[in-house]
């Protein structure tokens, strides 16, 4: 809150209501905001748990394959 948001008297209802409309209005957008940050952090801690577990089937498929050539060449 600052100068801008002192009601001065007598209050004038169409001025009061301007200032209510505009904090409920940043009231509402900043709820929003909140509400897509954590939608945010939520799809980047899915995204990483998928890297994570594409680099462990890499792994394991690299681990494979150098398995299968290691028989192939005593074969």
């Amino acid at each position: 809150m600052g100068a801008v948001d002192f009601i001065t008297k007598p209050i004038v209802p169409e001025i009061l209501q301007g200032k209510v409309r505009v904090f409920l209005e940043l009231y509402e957008q900043k709820k929003q905001l909140e509400e897509q940050n954590q939608a945010l952090l939520s799809a980047i801690s899915e995204r990483q748990q998928a890297e994570n577990e594409l680099k462990q089937h890499q792994e394991h498929l690299e681990k494979w394959v150098e398995e299968r050539t290691a028989k192939m060449q005593f074969a």
